[in-house]
């Protein structure tokens, strides 16, 4: 049996360079069970010509697919369909295990994979073959006799340590560190340390696929993985999507002690929540080659960070950031505008409090209630969404819905604002012809003479992380 497995990608959006692991995954959990003809497709690379010819020779067709994403793998599902009725197409991550219906309307597209898709691809795969029932296939939404059916949710696998690493050769991983290297300067890899979240953020959407429950991979398991990067890929730098990377501190402690027993000596950057570190923590983990946290913290509002069901305090986002200054450990610090409650006084707080605390670099975006969180109730109740909606001209970066408060003209007024203001503050480390060439000039030509001080410092920043980087590694611990 032939395998084709597509990652498709954001026709209107910025290119996605993530491998994607979740495909990753599941081939190398089929090759344990004995399938060997499996091939992976990232349309980052690959044209739709080249996926399609080879998805046509396939039995079976899965692609993995955030919400962005739905209207190139609809795109991507009828093509292949023309060329191969009979190949069974399945689709799977956060948009279908969110919205099955809306996903299987599309007659094109023959399963739908709920939540986590290891074991339930592999007994789809089964029963394509012939081996097992449909029904029995917990998991898996589809149509039969002009309804969709639902079957019986999939129990989370309990040891994640089980699931052999990501198929890096098929998803092709030299591509992805070349890009990588050709946009931020460093031969990075990404790595999923676990699954799930504690944390319960009305405008998350991983729930729909991890739930609300958490499992770590134990440290050697982790640092098994980074190894295998090392030696075959030359990875000098890791970025860990874990939701909350630092959720068990002594699973952290763990593998940076891991790290320097083995010594291996590499950069790494990982998402933290402020109740999950201190300072000792934080210590370890740049002594043990930590380069970079990132820190969503949201709002500089309380009420905003009680409505977001966050689980953090201004008090302790300003003690993460004081620890991480004090002892030179960067700090991306994420701000999140557009929330129900949000008025100008709540983003005049959250504008001090980067005022106030100075982190490193920051980054905004704007609320989108994609599928799968619960801001997305709203907004598809008022109207501002819809399961049928092109997801492609959706983006982070443009209001979709107006608060209490505020309109949709305000909130975009607002964050442009705000990215202006704090451009300087913007993280931008690649150093390649692309960043001269295009983004320099550009940044040059819109900013205006009055913030042209910001532009510079940005501009020296920048250097300072490229060029003369091992010049100010040793003052700066950076």
């Amino acid at each position: 049996m032939r395998i084709s497995l597509i990652q498709p990608k954001h026709l209107r959006g910025p290119e996605r360079i993530f491998e994607p692991l979740g495909l990753g995954y599941i081939a190398s959990f089929l090759r344990k069970k004995g399938y060997k003809d499996i091939s992976i497709h990232s349309a980052t690379f690959e044209s739709d010509k080249k996926i399609v010819k080879d998805a046509t020779l396939a039995d079976i067709v899965g692609m993995t697919t955030m919400s962005p994403m739905m209207t190139h793998a609809n795109i991507l599902a009828s093509e292949i369909k023309k060329r191969n009725s009979k190949a069974s197409i399945v689709l799977g991550g956060f948009h279908p295990s969110a919205l099955p219906e809306a996903t299987l309307r599309n007659r094109n597209i023959d399963f739908v994979v709920r939540g986590e898709g290891e074991i339930t691809f592999y007994e789809l795969a089964e029963t394509i073959k012939g081996n097992k029932r449909i029904e029995d296939v917990a998991g898996i939404s589809y149509r039969q006799d002009g309804r969709i059916i639902h079957n019986q949710p999939r129990e989370l696998i309990k040891g994640i340590d089980d699931i052999p690493s990501p198929a890096r050769d098929l998803l092709g991983q030299n591509n992805f560190t070349r890009r990588y290297y050709q946009y931020l300067g460093e031969k990075r890899a990404t790595v999923l340390s676990s699954r799930g979240c504690s944390y319960d953020c009305l405008c998350c959407s991983s729930q729909c696929v991890w739930t609300r429950k958490w499992r770590g991979r134990s440290a050697g398991n982790i640092i098994s993985e980074i190894k295998e990067l090392v030696e075959n890929y030359n990875v000098n730098y890791i970025d860990f999507l874990d939701g909350i990377f630092t959720m068990n501190k002594q699973r952290v402690l763990d593998f940076c002690a891991g790290l320097s027993d083995e010594k291996i000596t590499i950069g790494w950057g990982c998402y933290v929540h402020p109740s999950t570190v201190d300072r000792n923590t934080l210590e370890v983990m740049k002594e043990a080659g930590c380069q970079e946290i990132y820190l969503g913290i949201e709002s500089g509002s309380p009420l905003i960070l009680e409505e977001l069901h966050k689980g953090s305090t201004i008090e302790q986002i300003k003690n993460v950031l004081s620890i991480a200054k004090d002892i030179s450990l960067p700090v991306l610090a994420l701000f999140m505008l557009g929330l129900p409650g949000d008025n100008y006084s709540t983003i005049k707080a959250s504008e001090d409090l980067i005022d106030e605390t100075e982190p490193d670099y920051v980054a905004f975006s704007i609320l989108t209630p994609m599928p799968g969180c619960n801001y997305y109730k709203i907004a598809r109740r008022s109207g501002y969404v819809s399961d049928n909606l092109d997801w492609s001209k959706i983006d982070w970066g443009k209001a979709t819905m107006p608060t209490r408060h505020l309109s949709i003209k305000d909130i975009n007024i607002e964050y442009k604002r705000l990215k202006r203001k704090f451009a300087y503050l913007s993280k931008i480390r690649c150093f390649s012809i692309t960043y001269l060439l295009s983004k320099a000039w550009v940044e040059l030509k819109n900013t205006p003479v009055s913030e042209f001080n910001f532009l510079l410092f940005k501009l020296w920043r920048y250097l300072r992380l490229t060029i003369f980087k091992n010049i100010f590694s040793d003052e700066s611990g950076r």
